[in-house]
């Protein structure tokens, strides 16, 4: 295994416009988003479903919000509401999940605790201490 397969995944920024490009659109904070053309499709597309847990899987399960963002126009009722822009005026997901961020532990209601809780070991009692007078 090399030092770089050790390596945490490296937060990358979401944003996919300019900083000066999305500060005219932060007054469409909550606003549905359509990408205007297809390299900006593109780009949200690898900026966002590329690293998410619910990315559209090759035999065609897993999450359907691209597909249903190619198929559906803006205005349609079926257009994926989690495609929105953000307060900072860049378009974002709601429905992102970083499938790089640890998953959370789930514990079943239902199932008992099969092995109780860890022994608490004590030290043994040292013999040489009481010969010495008490060790340390």
């Amino acid at each position: 295994m090399t030092a770089r397969q050790n390596e945490k995944p490296v937060r990358l920024s979401r944003a996919i416009f300019p900083d000066e490009a999305a500060r005219f659109f932060v007054g469409r904070t909550g606003e549905p988003y359509r990408p205007s053309n297809g390299t900006e499709g593109d780009v949200f597309e690898n900026v966002w479903c590329s690293g998410c847990r619910r990315q559209t899987l090759p035999d065609g399960n897993g999450c359907l919000i691209q597909l249903r963002a190619w198929a559906c126009d803006l205005g349609d009722e079926n257009y994926p509401p989690e495609w929105i822009y953000g307060a900072d005026g860049q378009p974002c997901c709601t429905a992102f999940s970083d499938k790089h961020a640890p998953r959370p532990v789930y514990h079943c209601k239902a199932t008992g605790d099969l092995f109780g809780a860890p022994p608490t070991i004590k030290p043994r009692p040292n013999p040489a201490d009481d010969a010495t007078g008490g060790g340390a």
